[in-house]
């Protein structure tokens, strides 16, 4: 948990995917090309803290630990009718 970063879907694939790298200087987030070159922020401060300031996500969302998401799936069977009949009750 101490060492989350937020990324949109798309960033998050990207970073996945090699597209661009991240690392820590001087307290500060810093992603990099693939050449190594870093990448300037388009706008400053897009966000006003630093690494040392967050240090992990339950500064950011408390409710967040390591149990949130456990399964609580105990092995049984799942039952077919009743998510049919939720998935036929709910708007699309």
């Amino acid at each position: 948990m101490d060492n989350l970063v937020m990324l949109c879907k798309h960033h998050h694939r990207g970073l996945h995917a090699g597209d661009y790298s991240m690392q820590v200087e001087e307290q500060m987030i810093v992603f990099m090309t693939t050449e190594g070159k870093r990448i300037e922020q388009s706008f400053y401060p897009q966000f006003p803290y630093n690494v040392t300031e967050l240090n992990s996500l339950d500064k950011i969302i408390p409710a967040v630990d390591k149990n949130t998401a456990v399964s609580k799936w105990q092995g049984e069977k799942m039952d077919y009718d009743m998510a049919l009949n939720k998935l036929a009750l709910t708007p699309v």
